[in-house]
């Protein structure tokens, strides 16, 4: 299930809003201002944030704003609970990144709807995303290691040949070895390529690269 945030300074409503969404099985905390909101936002990352336009000090817009461009969630959801109807109020809201809207008084039954709907588009899109990301991942590999694997199976043959000449001196014949044993691991990297998975690890500063080492788990394979 999901973490939801609600930002909202009704106690009444905080109260009927956890406690629906808790018997979806929803793990929801609560903010009671925008400062305070966006600041569990920051740190507890949840999917799902349910933001009061009409909030004590910072207004349910501003907050709206500021957990956008503080969360690094880029599929975070934002609906806001307002008691205003208008298009007016709607669109700014839109522009302040939220996507959706509940009109106060709440029904419970439609906010476990809406919940659920956007949570599962969300779910589906993501994996949308996932599947698209591993498709695009394996056609690279794939190419990648039709073209190494012709020269890099001409090169070991011609090593294997060569290190077997008489002519050569002892010493020469350690470095074709020592050749051959770093275009074995080139092979080695490209057999691994064949059965890569979308998992990346630190490479250098915020850049990464795919780990190609990782082993997967019984349950994985």
């Amino acid at each position: 299930m999901a973490r939801i945030l609600l930002v909202d300074d009704d106690p009444d409503i905080a109260v009927i809003v956890k406690a629906a969404l808790s018997r979806l099985g929803h793990h929801v905390r609560h903010a009671a201002d925008g400062l305070n909101g966006a600041q569990i936002a920051r740190e507890w990352d949840p999917a799902l944030v349910l933001l009061d336009v009409g909030l004590p000090g910072q207004s349910g817009f501003d907050t709206c704003v500021q957990i956008r461009r503080e969360s690094d969630n880029r599929d975070l959801l934002i609906v806001m609970l307002t008691a205003h109807s208008d298009v007016p109020s709607k669109l700014r809201g839109f522009d302040a990144g939220a996507d959706d809207y509940l009109v106060k008084p709440i029904e419970v039954s439609e906010l476990t709807t809406r919940v659920t709907r956007l949570l599962d588009k969300q779910g589906a899109y993501t994996q949308t995303i996932q599947q698209r990301r591993r498709d695009a991942i394996r056609e690279i590999v794939a190419t990648i290691a039709h073209e190494i694997n012709n020269p890099l199976t001409v090169a070991l043959g011609t090593l294997d040949v060569v290190v077997e000449y008489e002519q050569i001196s002892p010493a020469v014949s350690l470095h074709l070895v020592t050749c051959r044993d770093e275009l074995l691991r080139i092979a080695d990297v490209v057999q691994r390529l064949h059965a890569v998975d979308d998992r990346v690890v630190p490479y250098i500063g915020d850049d990464q690269m795919i780990d190609l080492w990782h082993e997967p788990s019984d349950t994985q394979r």
